[in-house]
């Protein structure tokens, strides 16, 4: 059934008005919210995001199939029963617990895991996420087995049918088996449990133990050069995609690094980039070490997207 905007507000099925809070009205937000309205007796009983839009198009586009409106009314009337109160909260308590699985996909396909720079970040991230997805599907379903002549209903045995428990319980036990939920919240990433790969445990390792590695080349980088030189390297340092570098103070009166290579056989120092009045350079000894080492962050998060860990985007 269409139902034009005129018909809609004069029967006040669906009306929106202008919200007062006024960080909703910005460019990212509709700036509205829904008003005495017969959606809006509704609406706030809906517990998921895909349910509070689907409530709409069906206010939106009533349904005309008089075998749907007569399913509609028996699972209705079968969850109003006074025995089935309990098992009705237990499914709405669940339902809410629910995030859209379609933006959890998106996000994953993305690369996006967790709400980087947010408090609990990792714990309200995309695999947390799923995780409770899983969790609250399998209470869903138990709650269905409890509904008394719930099984006469259209709906559950769709999802009777479609839903296999196996299955999402597998997925499940996958991430809890895969992601250090401990780990990520620490380091606000996500962390792949240790033991799952040995090759991946000994490129972390690596990588962790960076900061000390770093400041022995430093070290040892100074002691190879001009004893007036060694006083401007300020340390060595490790950029994703750039590879390790050298740290030099720059001049404030010619923009220069206040040491360059003079004095040294067969090495050429590179200015990569400058920031904060220091220029990073790449040196011999820097080029050594991305032989020796590579981009070992990049090389650990391609890692992850082999058979077996392929479903996680970041490290």
């Amino acid at each position: 059934m269409f139902v034009n905007p005129d018909t809609l507000a004069s029967l006040q099925i669906i009306q929106t008005e202008s919200h007062p809070n006024s960080h909703m009205q910005g460019p990212t937000s509709s700036g509205a919210k829904e008003s005495l309205s017969v959606y809006g007796l509704f609406h706030h009983l809906a517990r998921t995001p895909q349910g509070k839009q689907r409530l709409r198009q069906m206010f939106l586009r009533p349904c005309l199939d008089l075998t749907t409106i007569e399913e509609r009314l028996n699972t209705i009337a079968v969850l109003l029963r006074p025995e089935n109160d309990t098992c009705l909260q237990k499914l709405a308590r669940s339902l809410a617990k629910i995030k859209d699985i379609r933006t959890l996909v998106v996000h994953l396909q993305k690369g996006v895991s967790s709400n980087h720079g947010k408090r609990n970040g990792a714990r309200k991230g995309v695999w947390a996420s799923i995780l409770n997805f899983t969790f609250h599907v399998l209470k869903v379903l138990e709650s269905i087995h409890e509904l008394v002549d719930g099984r006469s209903l259209a709906i559950t045995q769709k999802m009777l049918t479609e839903i296999q428990p196996m299955h999402i319980d597998y997925i499940g036990k996958m991430v809890t088996g895969t992601v250090d939920f401990e780990r990520s919240a620490e380091q606000h990433r996500t962390v792949v449990l240790q033991g799952l790969d040995r090759k991946l445990d000994d490129m972390k390792r690596t990588y962790d133990g960076m900061d000390d590695l770093l400041t022995k080349v430093a070290s040892r980088l100074a002691s190879e050069l001009p004893e007036w030189a060694a006083q401007y390297v300020e340390n060595c340092i490790f950029f994703p995609q750039l590879g390790f570098l050298t740290v030099v103070a720059l001049d404030p009166a010619t923009g220069a690094g206040k040491y360059e290579g003079e004095g040294t056989e067969n090495d050429v120092w590179e200015r990569s980039f400058v920031s904060n009045d220091m220029g990073y350079y790449k040196n011999r000894r820097m080029k050594e070490m991305d032989n020796q080492f590579g981009d070992m962050y990049s090389e650990i998060c391609g890692k992850l997207k082999k058979p077996g860990l392929r479903s996680l985007p970041r490290c």
